[in-house]
């Protein structure tokens, strides 16, 4: 039996038992606390495995709007489930109605290296926020998917051809699915991509290389280890490409060793500004971690998501 007592921000945590010794705790083996069970449970074979503790909102003891992150009275939550084939995480909002004469919007989230499909829900407080942002009206009902990038190749990330992989999944079986089987929409302008580290590198591959497939994203986090683009090497056809999207979020953590610094951030922010792009950026204080993460998210669900 394991006791700890101390004092935790407001907010959604995650906590897990780490089974071996590593370095860096994204992508350490993780064993959840079995009195406590993750929201979603990952594939058999995950290497992460996350319990969550909610820390309610205390004016006595004020650190970080963190309210977005309390989960909401139970009418107002949404549904969240996992999908085997294809490998996704699910969310449809309360009320959702597969009947509705019009689709759902929908928003796909990409999680980072050492992450799956169920991260967003276990780690980033994804439903939460989504229930906030629909129950307050910032946000219409949405539908979200949530993907899992390991699978597809023997290579992993290291294939050459990663990315291009990534973005045949999301048009030949992900959003299908979601248009199928979930009343999403089949509209670009109802669409919208975002993620974090590698799933921020992804999306800004989308924006770039695949015009027209989504209206809005956001790139947080987006490591300069892989596949840098700083704003001086935006080639022409990258900025037309960028030019078809309507709005770009744009965020980092501001001790983060791992992504380019804030004026970098700003430098590429005012590239996408001059194709005609609304781009909005936000530098909050933290590393490399799903703490910044939950920040973005509610940023962007607030000032950039499915926005003309």
């Amino acid at each position: 039996m394991w006791e700890l007592t101390t004092a935790v921000p407001a907010g959604l945590w995650n906590y897990g038992f780490v089974t071996r010794e590593c370095s860096l705790i994204l992508v350490c083996s993780v064993d959840a606390d079995p009195a406590n069970p993750p929201t979603l449970a990952a594939a058999a074979d995950a290497t992460q495995a996350w319990s969550q503790v909610f820390v309610p909102v205390d004016s006595a003891h004020p650190t970080y709007d963190a309210a977005t992150q309390i989960p909401v009275a139970a009418a107002e939550r949404g549904t969240v489930s996992r999908v085997d084939d294809p490998d996704i995480g699910v969310y449809l909002p309360a009320g959702y109605d597969p009947e509705r004469a019009e689709p759902y919007p929908v928003l796909v989230l990409s999680h980072g290296a050492g992450d799956d499909e169920t991260a967003w829900f276990t780690q980033g407080g994804a439903a939460e926020q989504l229930d906030h942002a629909i129950a307050t009206g910032a946000l219409e009902p949405t539908v979200v998917v949530t993907t899992d990038f390991t699978g597809l190749s023997a290579e992993g990330m290291e294939d050459p051809d990663f990315f291009t992989l990534y973005a045949t999944h999301l048009r030949t079986t992900v959003l299908p699915y979601a248009h199928e089987r979930l009343h999403a929409s089949a509209d670009p302008d109802e669409r919208a991509f975002a993620g974090l580290s590698m799933g921020g590198r992804l999306a800004e591959h989308l924006l770039l290389n695949e015009p027209g497939l989504f209206a809005t994203y956001g790139m947080w986090s987006m490591p300069t280890a892989v596949r840098n683009v700083p704003a001086a090497a935006l080639t022409d056809t990258q900025r037309d490409n960028a030019a078809t999207a309507s709005a770009i979020h744009l965020g980092t953590g501001a001790q983060d060793p791992l992504t380019p610094s804030p004026s970098q951030v700003d430098d590429l922010a005012a590239a996408y500004e001059d194709t005609g792009v609304r781009t909005t950026t936000l530098e909050t204080d933290g590393g490399h971690a799903w703490w910044v993460w939950r920040i973005m998210l509610a940023d962007f669900l607030a000032t950039t998501a499915f926005s003309d």
